[in-house]
């Protein structure tokens, strides 16, 4: 895992700082963790369960968000199978009953909500030093604006893809020599816009990433496949990038997704995007 380096270790989410404190074990935290996700549950799925989606309509909402940087609500109601109001009831059904991790520990037994409510605010206190306010590269860069645009999009299709938490570590210019990675991938980008985006990040996180593509468990992911997201991840990401800056009037064309590309070492600039399994290493020059 990338990470060892400087203020990299520092991020990490509150399962880990409780796992780190001592206060909980590794299969408490699995545990919550479980009880999480049987509790939350995405928009799609109160829409089904209030009789308003098919399950057909949902996946049909579901697969276009794979390919488009859109809200399942806005889609739906494009498609006509939701309105406005609809849409605001669900949501408010879905915040309503979401679970926080701290909420599943203490429904478990293993901690109380005043133990939960102290360690999340130092945790908190901690965190501020490391994570990023502006996620944004300098505007002297080249192409600053379009390439930050890019970066944002690696986050939301990464949430909205694995529907898990991940966040940003600290950016920083002109990275040092990353370590060893066992999945490297990148895109040329020509046009109005020329630019190299390069992913970099080890096997959990690739995984992970293949799991939420191809919906498939763990286990069924051979070498091939998991190379295969990667790359359509990496395509992705650029390619709704492309469709936003075609709106702006700026195109741009894409290379195919190829191994091992990224931008010269020392330059560029790089922003790790932290994952429970790992870092995905987002790289733009």
């Amino acid at each position: 895992m990338r990470g060892e380096r400087g203020a990299f270790l520092s991020v990490r989410f509150f399962g880990q700082h409780l796992l780190e404190r001592g206060l909980l074990t590794p299969e408490q935290l699995l545990a919550a963790i479980v009880l999480q996700e049987t509790r939350n549950h995405k928009i799609g799925v109160y829409a089904q369960r209030r009789g308003l989606l098919t399950q057909e309509q949902a996946e049909e909402i579901a697969t276009r968000q794979r390919t488009e940087d859109r809200r399942f609500g806005e889609i739906a109601m494009e498609l006509g199978y939701l309105t406005l109001a609809q849409i605001d009831e669900l949501v408010t059904m879905q915040q309503n009953d979401h679970m926080y991790l701290g909420g599943a520990i203490v429904v478990l037994g293993f901690l109380d909500k005043e133990a939960i409510e102290r360690e999340l605010a130092v945790f908190k206190a901690d965190q501020a030093r490391y994570g990023m306010t502006e996620l944004a590269l300098p505007a002297n860069a080249p192409f600053a604006q379009e390439l930050s645009m890019l970066v944002a999009l690696t986050q939301r299709l990464a949430l909205r893809l694995c529907d898990a938490e991940c966040k940003w570590g600290l950016g920083m210019p002109a990275p040092p020599p990353p370590a060893p990675r066992a999945w490297t991938v990148g895109i040329d980008i020509s046009g109005a816009v020329s630019a190299v985006y390069s992913l970099s990040c080890g096997e959990p996180v690739a995984r992970r990433l293949a799991r939420a593509l191809f919906r498939a468990e763990a286990m069924t992911l051979g070498v091939d496949m998991i190379h295969d997201a990667f790359g359509e991840f990496a395509n992705l990401v650029c390619g709704n990038g492309v469709a936003l800056w075609a709106r702006q009037g700026r195109r741009a064309e894409l290379g195919p997704p190829t191994d091992g590309l990224a931008p010269p070492l020392g330059e560029g600039y790089l922003f790790p995007l932290h994952f429970p399994e790992g870092v995905l290493d987002v790289r733009v020059l």
